[in-house]
């Protein structure tokens, strides 16, 4: 099945490449007579010169217009033709051609035209043609041997002897004999890819991460990615895809690899060599097109060859801090936007509600509740808002449940009861009440009628204490003698004592005290006993005497009493000298009452749901409150118990649900500041220094890392010779066929190099052992297709990575060598660029981008550089890129970026229009000294034409200059590819007649892809767009053409585009807000930077 694909894809591709159009000068040269000239003499083979003018002068911009645009010298010499029929048409076919190298003197306004004989070829077509038709092979080598069997047939008129120089693109048989020979052989994976075979695995690669431009995070995208795979990079006007390119060169200067750059866009490979040579590494790099002859790329060749010869390494010990500042970046976005840093909001809108408080506010941490969590109850607050928020001072949170709430109203009746007699108003007054409950259960006590004057009287009360003490330590110290004796059998008298002191004495003494010390205790001494006893009869003395002190005092029962007066005291002391002196103010009635409902009050007082009230609340006014507002109370009720604690513990202390919510943001905002203290004080000038650290770190990374590539280069070139120096004995068998390929290769590259002509070709060399030097030279190769073709052999993989630029502009077919030639792609172009056209093509082909989107993964560039305004490429972003690229606008730029100039009497007439023309031309002085870039485009040819015709010669001169020196560009709509200016002037043209009309003859517009035309024109500019015009939106006819509806829109642009062109300067604080991505941040500060803003 694949196979048949293959064929298939093949098959359609060659097709494309031999389809010839009856106009093209390959078929019949009078079908375009303006593209050729005769000469004079039909047997130069030498320098042909002729004066720049007339014909010669139209013939050799063609040539160099071709030449800028692809790399592809199209100038021939054709020396014979021949007359036939095809297709029923007599017709005059070139036979035989001969390449010619073109040159211009300005000096004397000549121009010489140089023969390569040697690169003498037959027409393609007639070779194919006759090889269809009369199955006869011709070649160079056998067209004088088949000369009369060719004039035998009869569809053949003649072979004429002629000579003349015209323009032929005959280089597409060079990608048809490509397809031949791939159709023979096995397919590299990525035409395998292509061909419809998505499951196809490529050979993946390393890259190292470093760069040698910086980039943006859309490029770092595609940078991440190359080796992995093949890919799409799809790259809108100005987004950096030549850096992007430049970047991954640079990747692979530090490989064993060859890399090819293909386009054929010259101007597109010229970008790539001139940013490669700025950065120092232009060196390693062979560029290929029509006009770079061989002596110059041996000579590129032998420079690298010297140069790695001498190179000396300057080693730098400076270790990157990139990486670790831009974690720290990082690290610093994710908790700025992280919002469960603080419970559920980010660090902006936390520090922006703490901006707004009173500076009065002291922030705690206990009590809170996250600003989160605030914000979610808000439907609550509401509902609750309804009331009065003094009931949320007045009660705790419990007390809010239909139970609690119930029994608040029987309370409340009796509170009715008591305040009639105690005159009870507020908190104050209820714990007043407790407290003479409290007293008078006190006075009512027995033991503290016993015990008053101990209680009451300083004096006794320390007197009480004293003797406590004294007790406890008498009790302590006979417990301990105690302890001694706990073993004896009995604890001998004072008398018996001192008889026993005198037993010794006496006969048979000693005997007795011995038995009686053993009816004490067995193995004691008289002196312990003695010793003992009188520890033990002074304890008890004292003992007996605190006894007696205690008994004084009316304590009778030492340590019982002790716990009563003890109690007593304790009751005593918490009531007040002031709730004393009030309870002692008392009537008769409330003593009573007190007296007999002592209970009952206690009760009463325990059930309070004020109890724990810090601040004095009106009872009164609260069960009014509650009793006014009972229904909307349950009602909320549920709503209540949602609160958090936190939320109600400040409700209940504060007047207000603002001055709550005021509360907890700056109970939030203190715990985010002994969390994160370092962010809390954070300043954009913090932010700054870390963003020019970041940027100075990178170019210092750059920079060592373009020193590495150089030091990679010397190291591949040294092994090398390391190489020729070993003695095939210490080497692997493999390593000895290296050393002998590397030695025979060198011999043949020094040979070439020195040479001064006859040199060598490309190819041959790539087919040598040179190949080993080359790819350590000249690892990067940048070319046309048609370079790819002519220099390299068709070998399966040789190229490790190619890029391919400007890929929209490439027909598929022209690639295919180049694709079979490569391990891997990258495919760079932008879908919404104009598609492949040629002049010897009607239509336009399938370019390798629209073929190679669907079978690869895409990568978009996003951020647009080109634009100094964003009004310059509104169009373009609008309504071919979503509003996707991101731009940048300058600080510098001057004046209305949109400049729309309208020719009231400008006529179309003849394809043109002299009113608009004249006014274009003022627009050209105007310019045509100034130091910017300068575009001129017209709509249509001949206006251009009618624009140059009324131009001054001295301004003609002057542009000339400029368009030479590539510093203005002067081209009709559908020639404008690939170029940019700081100054686009643009002739719409196209109007209405001498009779009012407009008719949509709008030329190229309303060809295939002319919307395109219309998004390539632009967003060509840098600073300025000057759109002169006859006519207004509202002078569109109606139309169901899409170019046309784009057309109006942007007219409609032109009209509304704002006269204030002030860019709003770059919020580094909004974009800590909004930006997530440290290398995001650094790129967006690093280009305003670059634009001029200070940040």
């Amino acid at each position: 099945m694949i196979n048949e694909q293959h064929i298939s894809a093949l098959e359609d591709l060659k097709n494309e490449l031999i389809s010839f159009q009856s106009n093209d000068v390959l078929v019949h040269v009078h079908a375009k007579p303006h593209l050729w000239e005769t000469i004079s003499s039909p047997e130069n083979t030498g320098e042909y010169t002729v004066p720049a003018e007339g014909k010669w002068e139209k013939l050799y911009k063609r040539f160099q217009e071709i030449y800028k645009e692809s790399g592809i010298q199209t100038a021939c010499f054709v020396s014979k033709t021949i007359i036939w029929n095809y297709k029923n048409e007599r017709i005059e076919s070139p036979l035989m051609l001969i390449p010619l190298e073109v040159k211009l003197n300005k000096n004397i306004q000549q121009i010489t035209f140089e023969p390569d004989p040697d690169q003498a070829f037959l027409n393609p077509f007639i070779q194919k043609q006759f090889q269809q038709l009369f199955e006869l092979e011709l070649s160079l080598e056998n067209l004088a041997d088949l000369k009369e069997e060719i004039l035998q047939n009869p569809l053949v008129e003649a072979i004429n002897e002629t000579s003349f120089i015209g323009q032929f693109h005959y280089y597409r048989f060079l990608f048809l004999k490509e397809i031949e020979e791939i159709e023979a052989i096995e397919k590299s994976a990525i035409l395998e890819k292509l061909f419809g075979n998505p499951e196809i695995q490529e050979k993946p690669f390393s890259l190292t991460e470093k760069t040698i431009l910086p980039g943006d995070p859309t490029q770092q995208k595609v940078l991440h990615e190359a080796g992995k795979a093949s890919l799409v990079l799809q790259g809108p006007p100005g987004t950096g895809k030549s850096q992007v390119l430049i970047n991954i060169l640079g990747k692979t200067l530090v490989t064993d690899s060859i890399t090819a750059v293909v386009s054929e866009k010259r101007a597109a490979l010229e970008v790539i060599q001139k940013k490669l040579s700025a950065v120092g590494l232009a060196d390693y790099t062979v560029f290929l097109d029509d006009q770079v002859e061989r002596k110059s790329v041996y000579a590129q060749l032998k420079k690298t060859w010297q140069q790695l010869e001498s190179f000396s390494e300057n080693t730098s010990s400076s270790v990157s801090i990139t990486a670790l500042k831009k974690q720290q970046l990082q690290l610093l976005l994710d908790r700025l936007q992280n919002e469960q840093l603080s419970s559920g909001i980010s660090f902006w809108e936390l520090k922006a509600l703490r901006e707004k408080l009173p500076d009065h506010l002291n922030a705690t941490t206990a009590y809170s509740c996250s600003v989160a969590e605030w914000k979610s109850l808000k439907p609550v607050i509401v509902s609750l808002e309804k009331l009065p928020f003094e009931l949320w001072n007045f009660f705790p949170q419990e007390f809010w449940q239909a139970e609690q709430l119930q029994r608040f109203l029987e309370w409340a009746a009796a509170f009715e009861k008591y305040s009639s007699l105690f005159a009870l108003s507020d908190t104050q007054d209820l714990l007043a009440l407790n407290q003479w409950c409290v007293i008078s259960q006190l006075q009512n006590s027995s033991g503290y009628k016993n015990y008053l004057e101990i209680i009451r009287s300083k004096t006794k009360w320390k007197q009480f204490q004293k003797l406590k003490r004294n007790y406890f330590s008498a009790k302590a110290a006979k417990e301990a003698v105690k302890q001694k004796t706990h073993y004896w059998k009995f604890i001998p008298t004072e008398e018996q004592l001192e008889r026993w002191e005198q037993l010794p004495k006496k006969l048979f003494g000693k005997r007795k005290l011995k038995k009686y010390l053993d009816s004490i205790s067995p193995e004691i001494s008289l002196g312990e006993v003695t010793g003992i006893c009188s520890e033990y009869f002074s304890a008890y003395e004292k003992f007996s005497a605190c006894q007696q002190e205690l008994i004084t005092l009316g304590i009778f029962h030492a340590e019982q009493d002790f716990t009563e007066i003890d109690l007593l005291q304790q009751r005593y002391e918490r009531i007040h000298e002031n709730q004393w002196k009030t309870f002692e103010q008392l009537n008769e009635e409330q003593l009573n009452y007190l007296k007999k409902e002592v209970v009952k009050l206690l009760e009463f007082s325990r059930k309070s749901p004020f109890c724990e009230a810090k601040e004095r609340i009106e009872i009164q006014k609260a069960i009014q409150l509650v009793q006014l507002h009972l229904t909307g109370l349950n009602k909320v009720l549920p709503a209540l118990q949602q609160l958090p604690k936190a939320v109600y513990y400040w409700a209940n202390r504060l007047d207000s649900w603002q001055a709550v919510e005021q509360q907890l943001i700056c109970n939030e905002w203190k715990n985010f500041e002994l969390l994160f203290p370092e962010m809390a004080q954070l300043s954009t000038s913090q932010v700054r220094t870390l963003l020019n650290e970041i940027i100075r770190s990178e170019a210092d990374d750059r920079n060592r890392f373009v020193a590495a590539v150089h030091a990679y280069r010397k190291a591949t070139f040294d092994a090398n010779h390391q190489l020729l120096l070993q003695s095939n004995s210490k080497l692997s068998a493999e390593q000895r066929q290296l050393r002998q390929e590397l030695k025979k290769g060198k011999a043949l590259l020094i040979k070439e190099m020195n040479k001064s002509r006859q040199f060598l070709p490309l190819r041959a060399l790539w087919n040598s052992e040179a190949r080993h030097w080359l790819s350590c030279l000249a690892p990067v190769w940048i070319m046309t297709p048609t370079q790819v073709a002519k220099h390299f052999p068709m070998e399966k993989n040789l190229f490790q990575l190619t890029l391919i630029d400007e890929a929209s502009q490439i027909p598929t077919s022209h690639l295919i060598g180049t694709l079979q030639r490569s391990q891997q792609v990258i495919i760079a172009g932008d879908s919404q660029q104009m598609a492949p056209s040629a002049f010897f093509l009607s239509e336009e082909k399938t370019d390798v981008l629209q073929f190679a989107q669907f079978y690869l993964k895409n990568y978009p560039l996003k951020y647009h550089y080109r634009s100094q305004h964003p009004d310059l490429i509104r169009f373009s972003n609008r309504y071919f890129y979503n509003d996707e690229l991101e731009i940048f606008p300058s600080k510098t730029q001057q004046g209305q970026p949109l400049e729309w100039i309208f020719a009231e009497d400008g006529r179309y007439a003849d394809s043109k229009n002299p009113e608009e023309a004249i006014i274009v031309v003022k627009q050209i002085e105007k310019y045509i000294g100034s130091t910017e870039t300068l575009g001129i485009v017209a709509f249509s040819e001949t206006q251009l034409q009618t624009i140059w015709n009324k131009l001054k010669p001295s301004v003609k001169e002057k542009l000339q200059q400029r368009i030479d020196n590539e510093t203005a560009f002067f081209k009709p709509l559908e020639k404008v590819q690939g170029d940019e200016c700081d100054v686009l002037i643009i002739s719409f043209g196209y109007g209405k007649d001498e009779k009012g009309n407009f008719k949509l003859h709008l030329g190229p517009l309303l060809k295939q892809q002319g919307e395109k035309r219309l998004n390539v024109l632009f967003s060509r500019a840098k600073q300025k767009i000057i759109f002169i015009s006859s006519v207004k939106p509202e002078d569109f006819p109606l139309s169901d053409n899409n170019s046309v509806h784009l057309l109006k829109n942007f007219f409609r642009i032109l009209a509304d585009s704002s006269q204030n062109t002030t860019s709003s300067p770059p919020d580094l604080v909004n974009w800590l807000k909004t930006i997530s991505s440290a290398e995001e941040l650094v790129t967006k500060y690093r280009i305003y930077r670059e634009r001029g803003w200070d940040i």
